[in-house]
This record gives structure tokens, C-alpha cells and sequence, in this order.
């Protein structure tokens, strides 16, 4: 018994069986849990199953402040947040933008991100620019991630469609997967 991991290796099939079939192998396995993020809708069309995930790009920057702006992350609105890092350095997010499929920032978005904290915060007045990055959200139906048994599938299961609280959901997501395959 055990977990086998491959990172980058893109799947091309999965069957019953369970059987995966990646680019270089064919596998066996005693159980597969589909955990693809904005992918694993293409995984589960394989094996019959409709769960429709969006992407929603996110962006956000990192600055440099003279000093302390916050001392923990405030939410100024459904589309600014500042989180405070160490250094005086500060997170301004984030942009929510349905349907897009480019993980790429863009200058105006993030441009816009930052004098919007400026009105929050004016002492970010001469703030730094550290770094800006953008990533998509898989967004599943109502905005809820599906964790389950792929129905007419023995052994195969499906943890997907997180959206924003990915991170903080992804050990109780883990630990909820962990129970079914166990049971």
C-alpha cells in the first residue's frame, strides 16, 4: 500500500480499474482521486461525469512600505484586500476576473489595484513594487468545490473546483478524500 506522486506528467485517459494512462506509462492503481484543479473537468469528461469548472484569474502585487500599514489582513471590499508580510511589506488583491485563462498580470489591472489601496491607505503613497503575479481560481458550480466518489466509478474520486479558499480548504479537503478511499 502507498501513494505513488508524479508530478508533470500530464494524464491522457483514465479508466476503470482504476487504470491511468499518462504519456510514458499505464498504471494500476487501487484508487485515483482527481485533484487537477481547473483540469480535472477534462479528467472527469472521460469517465461520464459533467462537473463544469471555470477559471477566474486573480491578480495581485507585493509593495514595499516605509513602514507598518496593517497589522493583519483587512478587506476593504469584494475586490481589495491588503495582507500584511513581514519587512513592511504588503499583498494588494485582487482582481476577479471570470472566464480568463491567462495567468499573466497586467500592468493596468495591477496599476488600478494599487491606487485603489492608495485611497485606503494613503501611506502607501511611495510604496515599492516588489513583485505582481496573477493565477486562475477553479471556480466549480455555485461557486462550490464537489469532493466525492466519480458516481459509476469504483475507486475513483474527484477533489475539485475549490475557487478562492483552496488553500485553507485543501487539508480538509484531503482529510475528507482520505476518509472515503479508507472506508
Amino acid at each position: 500500500a502507498g501513494v505513488v506522486i508524479q508530478e508533470h506528467t500530464p494524464v491522457i485517459n483514465i479508466q476503470d480499474g482504476p487504470v491511468v494512462h499518462t504519456q510514458n506509462d499505464v498504471l494500476s492503481a487501487g484508487t485515483v482521486v482527481i485533484a487537477g484543479g481547473l483540469h480535472s473537468t477534462d479528467l472527469a469528461k472521460k469517465l461520464g461525469m459533467t462537473f463544469p469548472i471555470k477559471p477566474v484569474r486573480g491578480q495581485a502585487l507585493e509593495v514595499a512600505a516605509a513602514g507598518p500599514i496593517v497589522s493583519r489582513t483587512v478587506k476593504f471590499s469584494k475586490h481589495l484586500h491588503l495582507t500584511p508580510r513581514p519587512n513592511n511589506h504588503v499583498v494588494i488583491g485582487a482582481t476577479t476576473e471570470p472566464g480568463v485563462w491567462d495567468d499573466e498580470p497586467v500592468k493596468a489591472d495591477i496599476e488600478h489595484l494599487l491606487a485603489e489601496a492608495k485611497k485606503v491607505a494613503p501611506a502607501l503613497a511611495g510604496a515599492k513594487i516588489m513583485r505582481t503575479w496573477a493565477g486562475l481560481r477553479p471556480k466549480g458550480p455555485k461557486g462550490r468545490p464537489y469532493i466525492g466518489p466519480v458516481e459509476g466509478h469504483k475507486n475513483i474520486y474527484l477533489s475539485a473546483g475549490h475557487y478562492k479558499i483552496g488553500f485553507y480548504l485543501a487539508p480538509l479537503s484531503a482529510q475528507r478524500v482520505a476518509q472515503m478511499v479508507c472506508s
